[in-house]
């Protein structure tokens, strides 16, 4: 990344384009740009569709990580070596929107030091814009992955308590990054990850999702329920304003039938959506069912589905976070074809599998000639087992 045009350098960090903000500093420059609401009468289609025209950025918001992995499939216990690699399911996200040459830009609060600079290194490497991202003292949240063989799923182990993302306030996101990281926003993602950690920032990341509508950009949201964080208890709750506002909703059959008890009785994929489209009524809903595809649910009830095309390798982590950048990416690209965005979608995650990074570094002439390739996926009831053991998280 180029630092060179960055100053006073006194108050930044390697990796970063804003400021480290002093301890009593709070910054209030007014929004000015003027506001085009995605959802306006008809009478403002045409302000719609310039505002359109100009907005092709993703913008990711998350905690990144590192993943801590022994080698060649061997247990932590007993190992003396270990792999490093960057992610946070945002951020492999936005890699995933970058790879598929549509503008992706990342934020978060990120460790001040070596390992937050490592972090935005292999972020921005990707294509990712990450010139915005605040930088504290604190620490890196991490996790380790002992990667599972055969029938033994993958075990995952999160330490991300107390983290400098963690500590993130509403009065980290001023009125101007608010602007200036929504200016040419198309989308706003989130993760239910966010909601469920250790003191979950919960009013700085409704502040991010109420900013973005009120700046006219459409909202993302992934449900990615994680059963071994603190708030996962909680996560049902805490997803509810995000869902009943989102314009575009990601989650997991499994996931969907764990949380909530009027989605678990449904006995086929149209079912399912249409007791989750009770839940985001404004929305897009994708449920990703494993080896068997995926299925989607417009808000007017149209229904769409993608078998997943077979894939082997090393990348099952983060395959999640690919499909929802194939879907968000062929959104930009594709004028919001929800078909061909669900291609996408099964598209990416069936190439991350070729993969071993968490962060979806995908090719995108692969992603694209694959998803030109892709058929209607089986509606049985049974057919949403997933294609290996899914890690214990």
């Amino acid at each position: 990344m180029d630092t060179d045009r960055r100053d006073p350098p006194s108050r930044r960090t390697a990796g970063s384009g804003r400021e480290r903000p002093s301890p009593n500093e709070v910054r209030t420059a007014p929004f000015a740009a003027p506001v085009v609401p995605v959802h306006a009468e008809a009478d403002g289609a045409r302000l719609i569709r310039l505002a359109d025209a100009a907005r092709r950025t993703v913008v990711a918001v998350g905690e990144g990580l590192l993943r801590l992995t022994p080698p060649d499939a061997a247990p932590l216990l007993g190992a003396r070596t270990l792999e490093v690699h960057v992610g946070g399911a945002e951020a492999n996200v936005a890699a995933g929107v970058a790879s598929l040459g549509v503008p992706a830009r990342w934020w978060s609060r990120v460790a001040a030091g070596p390992l937050g600079d490592a972090l935005l290194h292999e972020v921005a490497a990707a294509g990712v814009d990450v010139d915005q991202v605040l930088r504290a003292d604190g620490r890196m949240g991490l996790y380790v992955a002992e990667t599972g063989r055969g029938e033994q799923p993958t075990r995952v182990t999160y330490d991300r308590g107390g983290t400098t993302f963690a500590g993130l306030l509403s009065e980290h996101l001023p009125d101007d990054l608010l602007a200036t990281l929504f200016a040419d926003a198309a989308w706003l993602h989130l993760s239910g990850i966010d909601l469920a950690i250790d003191g979950a920032p919960l009013a700085a990341l409704e502040r991010l999702w109420r900013s973005a509508g009120a700046h006219g950009v459409r909202r993302s949201f992934d449900v990615n329920r994680r059963a071994t964080l603190p708030g996962a208890a909680a996560l049902a709750e805490r997803c509810a304003p995000y869902l009943a506002s989102a314009d575009l909703v990601f989650v997991a059959e499994r996931d969907a039938r764990a949380l909530w008890p009027d989605v678990a009785g449904a006995v086929d994929p149209p079912a399912l959506l249409a007791a989750l489209a009770a839940l985001a009524p404004r929305a897009t809903v994708a449920v990703t069912r494993g080896a068997a595809g995926a299925w989607a649910r417009a808000a007017n009830g149209a229904l769409a589905s993608r078998a997943a095309p077979p894939a082997e390798g090393p990348g099952r982590i983060g395959r999640g976070d690919a499909f929802a950048a194939g879907v968000l990416a062929g959104h930009v690209a594709l004028g919001d074809d929800l078909e061909g965005a669900l291609a996408w979608g099964v598209a990416a995650a069936a190439v991350k599998m070729r993969v071993a990074s968490d962060l979806a570094l995908l090719d995108g002439d692969a992603v694209r000639a694959l998803a030109a390739r892709t058929t209607p996926a089986p509606a049985d009831a049974d057919a949403g087992a997933p294609s290996a053991p899914e890690p214990t998280r």
